[in-house]
């Protein structure tokens, strides 16, 4: 199945398993809040979820001394920007940080919460389909952790020279992390 198709695809599953969603956000992020990576990271940064998406929020007030980096788009790349609770819809709907909110510079970041729509077991991520992500982890090569639901895992999917290869995956039935 070509990438389009399956983006299709997931986001009919997503539909299908909304009703459920706050439960899975939880358990998401109480295997996050029990991850060492994650508890020993000063800096994370993180996306805001969009209304099928797994929504995270509950860390920020679980770990309110941790630097949160929430993204804004800017052309074709990701600038990141304080944690705030002052947010504006950016250019495809979602909401980010104005643009005179706080910069966070991502070289100081230990991790990377990137939301995926599915994963294969080499970990290859597929997302929305702008490359952002891709982009920006080839600038800054961070320790990366895709967020979806446990339903998103795919076998096989085409993969492009661009596509960036993730450190991990967390769903509500847990973690993965795939090793080189």
């Amino acid at each position: 199945m070509d990438k389009p198709s399956l983006r299709l695809h997931l986001k009919a599953l997503r539909r299908q398993i909304a009703p459920d969603l706050w439960q899975r956000s939880q358990r998401v992020c109480a295997w996050l809040s029990s991850c060492p990576t994650f508890r020993q990271a000063d800096q994370v940064l993180t996306y805001v979820a969009l209304a099928q998406e797994i929504d995270l929020g509950e860390l920020f007030v679980q770990f309110p001394t941790k630097t949160w980096g929430i993204p804004r788009c800017v052309g074709k790349s990701l600038v990141w920007h304080r944690q705030s609770l002052d947010l504006v819809p950016g250019p495809y709907g979602i909401h980010e940080p104005r643009p005179d909110s706080p910069l966070v510079d991502p070289a100081r970041s230990q991790l990377v919460l990137v939301p995926t729509l599915g994963c294969d077991w080499r970990g290859y991520r597929l997302g929305y389909g702008g490359g952002y992500y891709d982009r920006f982890l080839t600038q800054y090569p961070l320790l990366s952790l895709g967020v979806m639901t446990s339903q998103s895992w795919l076998e096989d999917f085409p993969v492009d020279p661009w596509d960036q290869k993730l450190g991990g995956v967390v769903t509500e039935a847990g973690l993965c992390w795939f090793v080189d």
